[in-house]
């Protein structure tokens, strides 16, 4: 099931454009480390022509143009968040994936979502290597290509990665879908490889797919130089840094890419210098790559007709606060339910002012979730939900949520409640909306 990863390690890494290989007797090697994270198959741009992977493959052509060195990593979720990801189960967007020119990756809880048994096809579409060395299975099996890898520059930088996933991982993905594998605590996991390591590299980054917790744990991880993240969806302005560390993440879904430049000095393998920003992804300014473009195109051909449908007009940009009560009034008011619950996190996209179409109901709710109903009284909802919702402890409530909900309460030790299992929980919002003429 896990592929070889000798040629990856022997060749090291082929550079986009032409690379300089420096001045060999100069100590000092300049490296450029292009990283994106959360793309979540937004394999097309937005409205407001953010992101999309034709448009993304520019831009880190771009950001390696000209340098002495590039390396390019992506921080995980490649998978989940548009119709041919979902109908498709995620096999396309690793094909597409394969022409940003990434030389490492790492697994996101996402790529979880069409069952972990879906991973292996993952690795071996991927002509990048994917590493996680955290996730383990009872047999000491590994879901991944490697823990770590070293990759060498055409200018003679050895660059450490070590992949890394949260520990949270049972609490973010069904019981079915992560099987008997589990995700091992990740400073724990972490410190000892990057130990082993750092003796044979110039610089050490951790590529981890975490909380935010997690990242500065890793950051005070001795020997990192770098924790280039991804799970966290709102991007950092700024690096958060350490003494000698720092933490790198771009926004969610393709509308950033970040660039980090670094001077190091490879005799005594440390870091003199380096410099962070993230540059947008905006369509307008990027002319997208026309190979990339091509096979985006043709796999988008394939759900035309089925997403590519007009529902009903919508008067303004919702945010997501607005997004989650859209989606509890349509669960209720479907269900007859007193009370609807969405949590938050199921959320993945936003409504734009104008026609919405199918399209946009796959984005913002990607996820194969069922309905579930019952009748409960306000003293066996969760306490939250009860101060939130102001609910009477011994009142009875119909209720109607989606499935992932219900099954973390249980997981959690909150509450287990009895319920019905109902239809896809996408379709009854496109029934929904597609009722409305007007949603303002």
């Amino acid at each position: 099931m896990i592929r070889s990863l000798f040629a990856f390690v022997s060749l090291g890494v082929a550079l986009a454009g032409n690379a300089c290989a420096g001045d060999k007797d100069t100590p000092e090697r300049k490296l450029t480390i292009v990283h994106t994270n959360d793309l979540h198959a937004r394999l097309l741009s937005d409205a407001k022509s953010r992101g999309g992977f034709a448009e993304i493959a520019t831009a880190i052509r771009n950001a390696c143009a000209g340098t002495e060195g590039c390396l390019v990593m992506d921080g995980g979720d490649l998978v989940q968040g548009s119709p041919v990801s979902s109908l498709f189960q995620g096999v396309p967007v690793y094909e597409i994936a394969n022409r940003l020119g990434l030389d490492v990756s790492t697994l996101g809880n996402h790529e979880f979502d069409y069952g972990w048994k879906k991973i292996p096809k993952f690795l071996e579409i991927a002509d990048f290597p994917v590493l996680n060395s955290n996730l383990r299975h009872p047999s000491e099996e590994r879901l991944g290509d490697a823990s770590s890898i070293v990759l060498t520059t055409t200018n003679g930088v050895r660059v450490g990665v070590v992949g890394a996933i949260t520990e949270t991982l049972p609490y973010l993905v069904a019981p079915d879908q992560l099987g008997e594998w589990e995700a091992r605590p990740v400073v724990d996991t972490v410190a000892p490889i990057v130990a082993k390591l750092r003796k044979k590299v110039d610089l050490l980054v951790v590529l981890g797919h975490v909380t935010d917790d997690e990242e500065h744990a890793l950051l005070d991880i001795p020997g990192v130089d770098f924790v280039i993240a991804g799970h966290g969806h709102a991007g950092l302005t700024e690096p958060v840094t350490d003494d000698d560390t720092a933490i790198l993440r771009v926004r969610a879904f393709g509308h950033q890419i970040g660039k980090l430049d670094v001077r190091v000095d490879i005799r005594n393998d440390r870091v003199t210098d380096w410099s962070w920003k993230a540059i947008p992804v905006q369509g307008s300014d990027l002319e997208p790559d026309a190979a990339t473009l091509e096979i985006v195109n043709a796999w988008e051909a394939k759900v035309s007709a089925l997403v590519d449908i007009d529902l009903a007009e919508i008067g303004h940009d919702h945010d997501r606060v607005e997004m989650k009560d859209l989606f509890e009034r349509a669960l209720a008011e479907e269900t007859g339910a007193d009370l609807a619950y969405v949590n938050p996190g199921a959320i993945r996209g936003k409504f734009f002012k104008g026609m919405l179409r199918v399209r946009d109901v796959w984005t913002a709710m990607p996820f194969e979730d069922a309905v579930v109903t019952g009748t409960f009284k306000g003293s066996e909802f969760p306490r939250s939900v009860r101060a939130e919702r102001g609910l009477e402890a011994d009142r009875s409530y119909r209720f109607a949520s989606i499935d992932f909900v219900v099954a973390q309460w249980r997981l959690q030790g909150i509450v287990d409640l009895d319920v019905e299992h109902g239809e896809l929980y996408r379709d009854l919002l496109i029934r929904w909306i597609g009722k409305q003429e007007r949603l303002d």
